[in-house]
């Protein structure tokens, strides 16, 4: 499992903009979990940035 902030610094070297949920706590709880805006419409370019975050994620 990665840890969001992690993650967030990988997809935004691939111009790809995530939030870490640690920065909605207060606690700084949620290490593991990513927020993505859905306000965007579907588009070939949000399919292939959705499956880099994908494989971005499941590396170790």
């Amino acid at each position: 499992m990665m840890n969001a902030m992690q993650l967030y610094q990988k997809a935004l070297d691939a111009k790809i903009s995530t939030v870490p949920s640690p920065v909605f706590s207060a606690k700084q709880r949620y290490q593991n979990f990513i927020r993505l805006s859905c306000g965007y419409p579907w588009s070939v370019e949000l399919e292939q940035a959705l499956a880099m975050l994908g494989r971005l994620a499941s590396e170790r």
